[in-house]
């Protein structure tokens, strides 16, 4: 009896450091990607799940830089894939909400600061056209009117039956041709839920690289 329990506990010694060996390696392996992929792009957003046990040996060995971008949520390793899918997706959407109102807050700043800020369609869409935009938040539902050229793709706040240069024009949402100029130029588009304030001026504001 003595020495059956004496095997049995060095056979749970050697499985329990073989198990912290596997999480050992596998925490390396996932923090060397987290690593690379933010010296390459850098990263928005660290979405983790997985066992409590697991999380905590990752977090503990992410990089500074990174560790304030991650967001976790631990799971029960028997918990269906789609229900992990869907709170996935709930916790990016949370987090692109946060940092909207955030990225809202500094625009507000830097138009009494430094100016390095555009609100407003008008003013959004000439820095989008000059390359000015670095990041944009639009509030979610937004639209404002506006008008492109069938022939030169004239974009145009003001209604009119004809281009003066070439002939007719169609309406168009503004706010999505603004966007669609903002992706071009490489600029980060966000989507906010509820800023009364971005509301009232046009739905769209923008924090700019440089201002000419």
């Amino acid at each position: 009896m003595k020495n059956h329990v004496r095997k049995g506990g060095w056979s749970q010694q050697r499985y329990e450091r073989r198990r912290d060996k596997q999480l050992h390696l596998y925490t390396k392996e996932v923090v060397d990607v987290l690593r690379e992929m933010h010296r390459e792009a850098p990263l928005s957003y660290v979405f983790m799940v997985g066992s409590r046990e697991t999380l905590q040996a990752i977090y503990n060995h992410v990089p500074e830089k990174v560790r304030h971008l991650v967001h976790e949520r631990p799971y029960d390793l028997k918990t269906d894939a789609g229900i992990i899918r869907k709170d996935l997706f709930e916790m990016y959407r949370k987090a692109r909400e946060e940092t909207a109102d955030e990225l809202f807050e500094r625009i507000r700043n830097e138009v009494f600061r430094s100016g390095l800020a555009a609100i407003g369609p008008r003013e959004v869409l000439d820095a989008a056209r000059l390359g000015q935009a670095e990041t944009a938040v639009v509030a979610r539902h937004s639209k404002a009117p506006g008008y492109r050229c069938t022939r030169c793709d004239a974009l145009e706040f003001e209604p009119m039956a004809t281009c003066k240069e070439h002939g007719k024009v169609f309406e168009v949402d503004m706010i999505e041709e603004i966007i669609e100029h903002l992706k071009m130029t490489n600029a980060e588009v966000l989507v906010a839920n509820d800023i009364p304030e971005l509301r009232e001026a046009g739905g769209i504001a923008a924090l700019l690289r440089y201002r000419l």
